[in-house]
């Protein structure tokens, strides 16, 4: 995937977390816009299109088959290698009496991939093999012209646990370089795209380190083409599929710069853009927004909370000017209690059914932060910008909420959270921020108290000892309180 720069002016753009780091295991998108081949027939369109293709950060095409006689063909892939050098041109692999053709043309551009379709919804294990073994004598001749090949696995949600074992053992056996899950009757949402891959992960371990490469393509039948993009890339896809442009195929695919729209490129993670980031998406001064810091998984020992510095007129008694927010959680998590420290004044939001929300999406932070430190086993700090998340189907299910449900409760935590920190001075600040199908906890500083232990302690987004926890006394002397308007 081709890359390209941005400015820090750009940043100014943002109103939300709706854009957040690209993660390392993303490599690109694959454009499926129609007519391409067509266009190139007649000459009409065909290098401008190629020069935009040039120009933006997608690094595949998929021209699906070849219309054009053999000439013709190989004019236009000269020319789209001319123009645009980086772009590999996925081709469909046509039928057997046609490979010599296809063959021959991959010898002239060895820089086009082949795409080798199979159909699972509705089919039995044993009319799967007869399609993989139909395509054993193809995939040994391209591999003899060294040609890049894709395993499109076709209603790859329709299938089972078996027949998608049988696929990925094929193209692992003869070294398919990816496999594309397509959801083109648009059965998937969120949830299941992670569902899909997880069971990859989980059954293949081994896919992440050597290959093949995943790819998925969701249909906008229903509207959930982003929404299962995005999850599909949370949860370790390499390529999506989409189109450019408005006159896409007529599968509904995902508009591909819509979906990168909603993903800031790699130079936001750097430390000197990382305060001015923070502020502008939480609401939070900029000044007292720090870079993230790597703090080991055992740090020091926690002092307990009557030994915590007492708040100032400049800023919280957590971090840096910054809210603190206090839960105070009964054993049994039937009562929460959330406290907010801010500047010299403690103000307190009493016992509300609505601040579990909260208290969940501050969990489910520290529990995808210490998972990030675990796999990065101290080799990098992990980005805060990207832990926390959670698809609001995952999040009303935990509470025990259906959604109408959930979204009241948010509004109420948000709205008391918002009128509370108005009173008190600091306007603007956002407690929940969402993007597509997902929200998050914002505060970067936090404690979580259950009964007399000492849960999670967060300051500046990173725990200073999540493995660490003490018993506290219950009797916490409280700092003079600011009533709840």
């Amino acid at each position: 995937m081709n890359r390209q720069t941005t400015s820090i002016g750009h940043l100014a753009e943002f109103s939300d977390w709706n854009r957040f780091p690209l993660p390392a295991s993303f490599r690109g998108c694959v454009d499926h816009s129609a007519g391409l081949l067509a266009t190139a027939r007649t000459g009409k369109g065909w290098p401008g299109y190629i020069e935009q293709l040039a120009q933006s950060p997608f690094g595949d095409i998929a021209l699906g088959r070849l219309a054009l006689a053999e000439p013709a063909s190989d004019a236009a892939l000269t020319q789209l290698r001319q123009r645009a050098p980086g772009l590999t041109p996925w081709l469909d692999a046509p039928a057997p009496a046609e490979l010599d053709s296809l063959t021959r043309l991959v010898a002239r551009h060895p820089q086009c991939g082949i795409q080798l379709r199979v159909q699972l919804g509705g089919r039995s294990c044993e009319q799967i093999g007869q399609q993989l073994e139909a395509l054993v004598e193809i995939v040994q001749q391209l591999h003899s012209r060294h040609a890049a090949l894709c395993l499109v696995l076709q209603d790859a949600p329709g299938a089972s646990p078996q027949q998608l074992q049988l696929c990925v053992e094929f193209a692992q056996h003869f070294a398919i370089d990816r496999v594309t899950l397509c959801d083109q009757q648009a059965r998937l949402t969120p949830l299941g795209v992670r569902n899909l891959l997880s069971h990859l992960s989980t059954q293949f371990p081994e896919l992440q380190r050597n290959g093949p490469a995943l790819a998925f393509k969701a249909n906008d039948r229903h509207g959930l083409a982003l929404a299962n993009s995005m999850a599909a890339i949370a949860n370790g896809i390499h390529f999506v599929h989409g189109a450019i442009l408005t006159h896409a195929e007529q599968d509904s695919p995902l508009a591909l710069n819509q979906l990168l729209g909603h993903y800031a490129l790699p130079q936001v993670q750097q430390a000197q853009h990382y305060a001015q980031l923070i502020g502008q998406l939480t609401g939070l001064p900029s000044a007292n927004a720090t870079a993230p810091r790597s703090y080991p998984l055992e740090a020091e020992p926690l002092a307990p909370l009557e030994r915590l510095p007492a708040p100032s007129a400049q800023g919280s008694a957590a971090h840096n000017g910054t809210p603190r927010f206090i839960f105070k959680v009964s054993a049994d998590d039937w009562h929460v209690q959330l406290l907010i420290q801010w500047g010299a004044q403690q103000l307190d939001l009493g016992e509300r059914v609505h601040h579990y929300v909260l208290l969940l999406l501050a969990r489910e932070y520290c529990q995808q932060q210490q998972q990030a430190c675990q796999r990065l086993n101290g080799s990098a700090a992990p980005d805060p910008m990207s832990l926390g998340w959670v698809e609001r189907e995952h999040l009303h299910k935990m509470i025990g909420d259906s959604q109408a449900q959930l979204n009241v409760k948010l509004f109420r935590a948000i709205k008391q959270v918002n009128c509370v920190l108005g009173s008190a001075g600091l306007r603007h600040y956002k407690p929940v921020l969402t993007r597509v199908g997902s929200l998050r906890f914002a505060c970067p500083d936090f404690c979580i108290l259950k009964d007399s232990t000492l849960e999670h302690d967060v300051r500046a987004w990173m725990p200073v000892s999540p493995a660490n926890t003490r018993a506290y006394p219950p009797a916490w002397a409280p700092a003079p309180q600011v009533p709840q308007p």
